[in-house]
């Protein structure tokens, strides 16, 4: 398995824990690792924008929700 693969998928899924805890502000810390591992992860800028929607964050939600398209 390659390493920056697994470290990729626990930072995508910790920060799939911290929003499911509604604490967004983690959430978006973990997702902000998961881009940098992949700065091409869709679903990590879909999920941070969701988080950032939820802290009223709204123009970086439309940032990222942009680039997750």
């Amino acid at each position: 398995v390659n390493d920056s693969f697994a470290v990729l998928n626990n930072k995508s899924f910790a920060g799939w824990e911290a929003r499911k805890r509604q604490d967004f502000h983690k959430a978006i810390e973990y997702y902000n690792k998961t881009i940098e591992c992949n700065p091409n992860y869709f679903k990590a800028y879909f999920n941070r924008g969701f988080a950032y929607d939820r802290i009223g964050d709204v123009n970086k939600a439309i940032s990222d929700y942009t680039r997750a398209l």
